[in-house]
């Protein structure tokens, strides 16, 4: 078996470029009213002025429910209020008042249950706009250690990188290194997918799907998900068909999407059916853990902290119970390396790494970043 080292890359990791901790994303996902912005029925960003505030599902969610949720917590979590919207949301009898107040007047009867069929996919484009708000340009110069680390230890062992980011930086770094770029993979395939989507200059052009093969030696494992991903919804009941995840960096740039059979048959359907999938929530992203595609990644992230000669964690602030779990159970941290970066601990992630043997922190950030001997 070839020596690997295992990375897991938290918030702290993307912070140099001015992407938003949790506390900084909370803010500006309830302040989403004043940004004047929303989404049409195919997932389009639009301004607010052009939808009718009463029959917009997304002016519901952050006019009505978000000072609601608010008010009732005293705090607004985005985390936390995903699993409020998924769970006590649907059965608030103060909440249903309202929306029935709103509808009282159309003609069409639209009942507080059915709202839910949809709103989980807005909340999660709302997300996913504000990380993707956040330009990825410039030298990239607060990572060049990192990556000049990586540069010099790909030809003796494998790079498995975990990370719980949303965000596009990781691949972005890489793609711009021509010594790194030809080594990375991240479980899609690029040439062999049977999906082509429709840009708005009337191109087709093929769209990733997700494979599963790693075959290079630098390799991603996204394991809460990507702004960039999203999966096919069936044509008849709208279910999620977990499994066929498709990478899209702009919606907005295509107006349909195709599958096509070994025959040159297709199936066509329009962007609309297609979901934002990333994992959100405190509680519910761990029941998806063991789901479809989360499923594989992890199975990935449990070989890799068995097998692996090192582990690296950088930026990560060891909030997440599930991923401690697996750490403490599957990584011999009593035999093996473990290193942790972070420039300011919390009393979290201290007391995380004294349960993995970790007697010191390494109080830098990625700019300085350099591996100790293992």
């Amino acid at each position: 078996m070839s020596k690997s080292i295992s990375i897991l890359l938290g918030a702290g990791f993307s912070a140099p470029m001015k992407f938003p901790l949790g506390k900084d994303l909370s803010d500006k996902i309830f302040n989403s009213a004043s940004y004047k912005i929303s989404f049409n029925n195919e997932g389009v960003l639009v301004p607010c002025e052009l939808q009718n505030p009463h029959t917009s599902i997304y002016r519901f969610l952050v006019d009505e429910i978000f000072p609601y949720y608010k008010q009732l917590k005293r705090c607004f979590d985005y985390e936390q209020f995903f699993d409020f919207l998924i769970g006590e949301a649907r059965n608030d009898k103060v909440l249903e008042s309202r929306f029935d107040n709103l509808w009282k007047n159309r003609t069409k009867c639209s009942r507080y249950e059915n709202y839910f069929g949809d709103v989980e996919s807005k909340y999660q484009q709302l997300v996913s706009y504000h990380i993707k708000s956040v330009p990825i340009r410039g030298s990239f110069i607060e990572y060049r250690a990192f990556l000049k680390w990586m540069e010099n230890v790909i030809s003796d062992y494998e790079i498995n990188i975990h990370t719980l980011n949303h965000d596009l930086l990781l691949e972005t770094l890489v793609w711009r290194n021509y010594k790194l770029h030809n080594e990375f993979c991240d479980g899609f395939d690029y040439e062999n997918s049977p999906y082509k989507g429709l840009l708005k200059s009337h191109d087709w052009v093929t769209l990733p799907c997700y494979s599963g093969i790693y075959d290079k030696k630098i390799r991603l494992f996204k394991l809460h998900g990507s702004i960039d991903q999203h999966i096919q919804l069936k044509n008849d009941n709208g279910a999620l068909m977990y499994g066929n995840h498709i990478k899209i960096k702009s919606i907005t740039d295509i107006d349909k999407i195709r599958k096509y059979d070994t025959d040159g048959a297709f199936e066509e359907s329009y962007i609309s059916y297609l979901y934002p999938d990333f994992l959100t929530g405190v509680k519910s992203k761990e029941k998806k853990y063991n789901a479809s595609l989360y499923e594989k990644l992890f199975g990935h992230f449990v070989d890799s902290l068995k097998n692996t000669d090192c582990l690296i964690i950088i930026g990560y602030g060891a909030k997440d119970e599930g991923i401690n779990k697996l750490i403490r159970d599957e990584f011999d941290h009593h035999n093996k390396s473990c290193f942790i970066y972070d420039l300011k601990p919390s009393d979290a992630l201290r007391n995380f790494a004294r349960e993995i043997n970790v007697n010191e922190i390494i109080e830098k950030s990625v700019e300085e970043f350099e591996l100790p001997n293992f």
